[in-house]
C-alpha cells in the first residue's frame, strides 16, 4: 500500500471524528446539560493527531506528493483546529468551534477526492517542501482569520440590535464575547504574520541560489511583499499602538486582500503554463 492512500486513510477518518464531535458541539449548546466539554475535546483532538499524521505522511515522504487547492484547505483545517483546540482550553467551547469542526469535517478529507497534481521529482526537496508548507500556513491562518473577522462583525452587528441581541439564542449568540473573539483573532494573524515572513525571507535564499540575486520581481512575489508590509504595519499598530475595531479591521483586509491576489495571480500563471 502507498504512502499517498495510507495517508487518505487517515484524512478521511479525520473528516469523520471531525463531523461527530462538531455535530456534539452543536447540540450541546442546544441543550447545555447534554454533556461535557471534555470528551469534544477528546474527540477533536484524536481527529486533530489523525489528520496530522496522514499530512505528515505527505510531506516527510522523499517521494513527490500530489498537492494543490484540496490540500492547501486541508492544511488550513488542521491549523484552524489547533488554534480552536488551544482556545478551547482557555475559555468554554462555542459555537465558533462548532461551525470550524463541521467545515473541518468537509475539507480534511478533500485531498482524497481532489489529489491535485504529483510535483516534479526535482524539485522535491526538503526546502521546496519547507517553502510549500509555510506558503499553505501563511494563507490557511489568513483564511482562518478572515472568517474570524467576518463572524465578529456579525457579533457586533447583532449586539447593536437590541431586538437580537435580547433573544440571546441561535449559533450568533453563542460565540465568545467581542473581546475574546478580537484577540483570537490577531492571534491567527500573527502567526500567519509570522509564517509570512519566513515565507519572505526563504523565498529571498532562494533566488539567491537560483539566480544569483536577492530579488526576482514577479507579479505574486511583489503582492506578497505588499500584503507582509500591510501586516507589518497591522501587527506594529496592534501590539505597539493599541488599534482596535474598525482601524485595525481595514489594515487587516487590506493585507488579507494583497495575499489573496498574490494567490490568483500565482493560480492563473500556472493555468496558463498547463
Amino acid at each position: 500500500m502507498s504512502v499517498s492512500v495510507v495517508s487518505n486513510i487517515f484524512l478521511a477518518l479525520s473528516a469523520v471524528c471531525y463531523l461527530v464531535s462538531g455535530i456534539l458541539i452543536i447540540r450541546r449548546l442546544s441543550a447545555p446539560q447534554a454533556g461535557g466539554a471534555l470528551p469534544l475535546r477528546l474527540i477533536t483532538f484524536v481527529a486533530f493527531a489523525i489528520q496530522g499524521v496522514g499530512l505528515a505522511m505527505l510531506f516527510g515522504n522523499d517521494q513527490p506528493a500530489q498537492f494543490g487547492w484540496a490540500l492547501a484547505l486541508s492544511i488550513t483545517v488542521f491549523l484552524s483546529v489547533a488554534v480552536f483546540l488551544v482556545e478551547s482550553f482557555m475559555r468554554k467551547i462555542s459555537g465558533l468551534m462548532g461551525v470550524f469542526l463541521l467545515l473541518a469535517a468537509a475539507f480534511s478529507a478533500m485531498p482524497v477526492i481532489f489529489p491535485g497534481h504529483t510535483a516534479d521529482a526535482a524539485i522535491w526537496t526538503p526546502v521546496f517542501r519547507l517553502h510549500l508548507l509555510l506558503a499553505f500556513c501563511a494563507s490557511g491562518f489568513i483564511l482562518i482569520a478572515v472568517v474570524q473577522a467576518v463572524l465578529l462583525v456579525l457579533v457586533e452587528r447583532q449586539l447593536k440590535n437590541p431586538l437580537a441581541a435580547s433573544r440571546n439564542t441561535g449559533l450568533i449568540a453563542s460565540m465568545p464575547d467581542l473581546l475574546a473573539m478580537e484577540r483570537i483573532l490577531y492571534r491567527i494573524v500573527c502567526l500567519g504574520f509570522l509564517c509570512l515572513t519566513v515565507l519572505v525571507v526563504l523565498a529571498i535564499v532562494l533566488n539567491y541560489q537560483q539566480h544569483g540575486t536577492l530579488l526576482v520581481v514577479s507579479h505574486r512575489f511583489l503582492m506578497t511583499l505588499v500584503s507582509w508590509a500591510v501586516f507589518a504595519v497591522l501587527m506594529y499598530g496592534r501590539y505597539m499602538r493599541g488599534w482596535r475595531g474598525r482601524k485595525a479591521l481595514t489594515w487587516f483586509w487590506i493585507g488579507s486582500g494583497a495575499l489573496a491576489v498574490a494567490g490568483f495571480v500565482y493560480a492563473v500563471l500556472r493555468a496558463a503554463m498547463l
